[in-house]
This record gives C-alpha cells, structure tokens and sequence, in this order.
C-alpha cells in the first residue's frame, strides 16, 4: 500500500477516535434523562483544503451560539445526528454507507452544470438526482446553482442559498504602507495592475495542465488577454494544479509570478494553521 493511503488511514482513525468520548457522553446523557438534542456533525475529507476551512469555521460558530458541533471525516457509529456533507463529492461516494439512515443528512453543493462537465461531474450529479430524498437539505452559495437545482428537479424549498463568507478578523483591506511593502517582498512592479488568482483550477493535484472547466480557467485568459491590451498587468498565482493558467500566460507573454502552496496531502487538519496571503490592488 501507497505510503500516502497508510497516512490516510491512520488520521481517519484518529478523527474516529475523535468522536468516541462525544458517543460516550450522549449515551450516558439519554441513561440518565437529559436532553437528546442531535448535533452538527460537518464531514470534510480531511486534506487541509478549503472544506476543512468551510467545516472549521462554521461549527466554530455554531460553538460561539451555544449549539454542539464538530468537523469530522468518519461518521461511523453517528446515530440521531446531524451529518452535513460538506461538497458534493464527498457525499456521493458515501450515498450508500448505514450511518445515513440513522442521522439527519445536508449536503453543500457549489458548483456543478450537466451540459458541459466532465463523466465525473456527470456521475456525481446523477448520484445526487437520485437520492435526493434522503437529504433534509442542500446547501449552495449562488442563485446560479440554485435555480439550476431546481431545474433538475429539485423542490426549492429543500435548497438554502447561504453565500460565502470571509473571516474579517485576518482578510482586511491593507494599508498604502503594507501594499508597498507586499509588492516589494514579491518583486511585483509599483506601476502594474496585480491581479490575484487562488483558486484550484487545474484536474488533480499535479502541474494541472489539464483544465478544470467548471472553475474557468479559460475565461480567466480571455479577460487578462483584453486588460492587457489597456494595462500594464501582473499576475499572482497560488494554489495547486496552474499548469494550464501558467502555459497559458506564458504564451500571452503576460508576467505573473507563482507561489504554490503546500498541500499536506491526507495530514490532520489543525484549526491552529492561518491562511498565508495578504491583500494586493
């Protein structure tokens, strides 16, 4: 077995284990008459990507409100719960497994269009067509995707459109100061426009220059290829899989410069772990 799948498996062990004293409590509260009210249980596939962040987040202030929530990626011996699924994927390939019987079931879809998008793609919005019955409720966070949902035919009122957020507390506008001294540290010309692209764009997690059509990279090129005729741009990229950006923005001969981040492959995710970026205009 991959080193990689042994790493998996022990931090799926270890985020059961996670659940076992919560178990424990809930058995002892039922024995002796207290109350039974289920809790949130938002299930991620624990590769340190931005899910984790959307499951870190969220039952951190559902804590701050009072109400019992936690970030997993093992749902086993859940019963009477809450599970949410946090992206479309994750709970596709887990449609069949008991636990969903035994606990309320959400899932977060973003994004997803079965005219244009790869047989995966298609699989897994055929896999959610299909056993829509089973979910309380879907999550997304545009009317795109929610008026798409219900043209799939989807009853509106099982579907909640919760736009994204960003935590003010460390995403804030930066100072004329700060910005100058960004642009320095990463060698970004005082007179360009910089232009930031963070997203995962690319198919896998590799140089990615098989594009991920759903996320727009094409667009991307199209857009910056029209500025370029009216601005003197710079590009700053990040995240994994750019291969086709970068190719790309190569050929437009327009100058970028890419900081890849560190993907910790199957590691534990560690609330504790900031986002690294800072503001550019």
């Amino acid at each position: 077995m991959k080193p990689v799948k042994w790493v998996s498996k022990i931090f799926k062990l270890i985020s059961f284990t996670k659940n076992i004293p919560y178990i424990f409590e809930k058995t002892f509260r039922k024995a002796i008459g207290l109350s039974d009210t289920p809790s949130l249980f938002y299930i991620t596939p624990n590769i340190h990507w931005s899910t984790d962040w959307d499951g870190y987040y969220i039952t951190r202030e559902l804590q701050n409100y009072g109400f019992s929530a936690h970030v997993s990626s093992t749902p086993h011996l859940l019963s009477g719960e809450i599970i949410h699924y946090c992206d479309l994927g994750t709970f596709a390939y887990q449609i069949n497994q008991p636990w969903n019987k035994r606990n309320q079931i959400v899932m977060t879809i973003f994004h997803g269009n079965r005219s244009e998008q790869t047989p995966e793609t298609i699989f897994l919005l055929d896999q959610l067509l299909s056993n829509v019955n089973i979910l309380k409720a879907i999550v997304t966070s545009c009317s795109i995707m929610k008026n798409r949902l219900i043209e799939w035919g989807i009853n509106s009122e099982k579907i909640k459109c919760i736009p994204l957020g960003i935590d003010l507390s460390h995403f804030r506008p930066a100072s004329p100061e700060q910005k100058i001294t960004l642009r320095q540290s990463l060698g970004i010309p005082s007179d360009a426009l910089c232009i930031g692209s963070f997203q995962k764009d690319g198919m896998g997690w590799e140089n990615g220059l098989e594009p991920k059509w759903v996320k727009g990279p094409d667009v991307f090129l199209r857009v910056v290829q029209q500025l370029k005729s009216h601005y003197k741009i710079y590009i700053l990229l990040t995240a994994p899989a750019r291969g086709y950006i970068k190719k790309g923005l190569e050929v437009l001969e327009i100058p970028y410069k890419y900081i890849p981040l560190k993907i910790l492959g199957h590691c534990q995710f560690i609330p504790g772990i900031r986002p690294i970026f800072g503001h550019f205009s």
